[in-house]
Order: structure tokens, then sequence, then C-alpha cells
């Protein structure tokens, strides 16, 4: 069976009327009654943070079972890539599971370093950040990622610098941005998926 791909979030917003119908009445369960709906609100709260909190911790079993050597993201090992990249060594799996809302720029400066994006996982900038993630380093892939908010006319989502050779950007999309790569390294490639959505 393949993973759904909505959750089941429910009486998440500030005004949700949701009680909890206490232990006896957990025990007891529904009689001949119409359930009241602080009570049904409650329970299904309750179902979407536990869907929400195995998520995560499925996600952590199969990173170990991919052999990542840091998961980017809630309940993985590192909160940033940039946190990752200082800990793992050359030739490292990262994979990151959650949206990144980026304050400064992530740099991959280790070779060798393979980096995969979750479908979920959407970067982007919550400052006046210019770059988003700079590969300076040799032998890099990047698979997958929604680039968005690298908007105005200097912005580059990603950039290659000189000391980038033979690495590989696929499955990657830029959201809304103005400027979305910025190639100055040698026999780099940007693959026939990555697309610019506008």
């Amino acid at each position: 069976m393949a993973k759904p791909t909505r959750d089941s979030t429910w009486a998440t917003g500030g005004g949700a009327l949701k009680t909890d119908p206490g232990i006896s009445k957990q025990a007891e369960g529904w009689s001949i009654e119409a359930p009241p709906v602080q009570y049904f609100n409650w329970w299904m709260n309750i179902v979407g943070q536990w869907i929400s909190y195995l998520d995560v911790q499925v996600d952590a079993v199969a990173a170990q079972q991919n052999n990542y050597d840091a998961i980017v993201g809630v309940g993985g090992t590192h909160a940033t890539i940039n946190a990752a990249i200082a800990d793992v060594s050359e030739g490292a799996k990262i994979l990151v599971t959650d949206p990144l809302a980026l304050t400064d720029t992530q740099v991959i400066n280790k070779n060798d370093i393979s980096i995969e994006f979750k479908p979920s996982a959407l970067v982007s900038t919550v400052t006046n950040l210019i770059l988003g993630l700079q590969i300076d380093a040799e032998r890099v892939r990047v698979i997958g990622g929604r680039f968005t908010g690298f908007s105005n006319p200097s912005d580059k989502a990603i950039e290659f610098t000189a000391n980038c050779k033979n690495c590989l950007l696929t499955q990657v999309y830029f959201l809304n941005n103005d400027t979305d790569v910025n190639d100055l390294g040698t026999n780099t490639v940007m693959s026939a998926n990555v697309n610019e959505v506008v």
C-alpha cells in the first residue's frame, strides 16, 4: 500500500472546539447518543497528532534502511543542511524530510555529497537571503527539492561555484524565482528534470 499524500490533521486552529472527554467516557465509549462536537474534534485531533508523529518515525526508519548519514527535518538528526554538512564526512548521503525556511545560505563544501529532498521539502527564504544553496565541492548530487521565494532580480536559489566539478542537479523545481541557477562549475549537469514553475 502506498503512503497517503495527505495527512489527517483536524481541529488545529486556535478557535477549534475540542474537549477531552475524560478517562471514564473513553472507557465507556459511545452509547445511543449524538457525540458532542468538542469530543469528536478532540478525538480526530489526537488521531492526527499520532499520525504525524508516526510519519516522522517512519521517515527515520526509512532513512536508516537507505543508509542516510543525516536527516534534516523534524525528528531527524539536524535542523539545517549546514548543520548536517558540518557533521558528515565526504561521500555522505543526506535526506531532507521537511520544509526549510532559510535564514542563511546552505553550503555544501564536501566532495561526493548526495542530498535528497522529499516531495514535501519546500525550501523557502524568510529574510532577504539572496542565495539558498551554494555547491562548493566536487561530485555533489542534489535530487529533488522545490525552491521558492528567491524572487528578486539578484536572487539565486542554487549556485554552483567554480569549484563544483562533475555535479548533478535533478528533479528540482524553482517556484516563482527570477534568477534560478548560476553555474560557474566545470562539467556540471542540470538534467532535463530541472523545472522552472512561474
